[in-house]
């Protein structure tokens, strides 16, 4: 019998992940035997032993065949920083409010579907990014996608208000009129034919994309591929919030690379790289965003900093796909 360990994150998809818990129970009730199948259920917290992150070791050090994560890209992420290292596969049930690694990886809609595909689907070992002491699975952005994020998070208090579907967009607009910034940055990465590039300036923002969107919405890296070992760079230098507000529909269908502000390779692609540094050239700590999160003292988050190093760990994730 397969050993599984299921983790819900109840507060993801601003608090629609505990319906999602129990939409999993029913299911598991019905068609966990027959699979042969042993599943433990926890519901993450904030903090102590049931953190995303804990509860994965847990499965780690219980032999587990499989996890199952019910939440965003930040309960993902976290979930796969235990993992990493085990090999054992991560299956996915959508249960953020937006849900670019699930949609990115064709996980259904649905949580029975999501299920079946968990316990039926197929392995499909995947790239992911380090920065500093922390993994990502799909985007670490720094400048005014990391404003709208903390924005955004600040907005789930009120689902009522600001739904899912309208939630990243509102918190652009307020980014762009209320508090508009840029960063002053030098980069240096080893470009995908193995040269050193470097360059600097003022940016809007900087996205380090493993997969294509952000956002729930927002295609910043259009051809990111999960499995081509390599990083895209979605660097839109520095301008005003009329151009970025321009800008916006061409982001969300992915036809952006034709705007001037967004640097691009000889081809008129985005740049890539496998090893990237970012550093601040004023001295000092960059605000950002890892997988949806941004730094929070009270959890287990990635500490701001002056620099980040960030390089790609190819192929070192498995994940069950359709």
């Amino acid at each position: 019998m397969r050993k599984a360990m299921i983790i819900v994150n109840p507060a993801a998809g601003m608090g629609r992940g505990r319906k999602k818990h129990e939409e999993i129970k029913k299911w598991l009730s019905e068609n966990a035997v027959g699979l042969g199948v042993d599943c433990k259920i926890f519901l993450t917290e904030r903090s102590g032993r049931k953190t995303a992150l804990a509860l994965a070791q847990r499965a780690v050090k219980e032999n587990c065949d499989l996890i199952v994560v019910a939440g965003g890209d930040g309960t993902i992420s976290q979930v796969a920083q235990a993992a990493l290292e085990s090999g054992i596969p991560l299956a996915l049930v959508r249960g953020g409010s937006g849900n670019d690694f699930c949609k990115a990886n064709g996980i259904p809609k649905n949580v029975p579907e999501a299920l079946k595909a968990a316990f039926g689907g197929r392995i499909k070992k995947i790239d992911v990014g380090k920065v500093n002491e922390r993994i990502f699975v799909n985007t670490f952005g720094v400048g005014l996608d990391a404003r709208v994020t903390k924005e955004a998070t600040r907005l789930k208090k009120w689902p009522l208000i600001f739904p899912n579907s309208v939630l990243y967009l509102r918190a652009l607009l307020r980014e762009l009129f209320f508090s508009p910034e840029y960063l002053d940055l030098e980069i240096r990465f080893v470009d995908k034919g193995g040269q050193e590039r470097r360059g600097a300036g003022r940016a809007t923002l900087v996205s380090i994309a493993n997969g294509p969107t952000c956002g729930g919405m927002f295609r910043l890296a259009p051809e990111a591929q999960f499995d081509d070992g390599l990083l895209d760079i979605c660097w839109v230098e520095e301008t005003s919030s009329r151009r970025v507000l321009k800008f916006i529909p061409k982001a969300i269908k992915g036809t952006h690379l034709k705007v001037k502000e967004v640097a691009k390779d000889r081809n008129g692609k985005l740049l890539q790289a496998s090893f990237i540094i970012l550093r601040s050239r004023n001295y000092r700590n960059i605000p950002y965003h890892l997988d949806g999160e941004v730094a929070d003292k009270n959890k287990n988050t990635l500490r701001e900093a002056k620099e980040y190093i960030i390089f790609l760990l190819p192929k070192a994730l498995s994940i069950i796909v359709p």
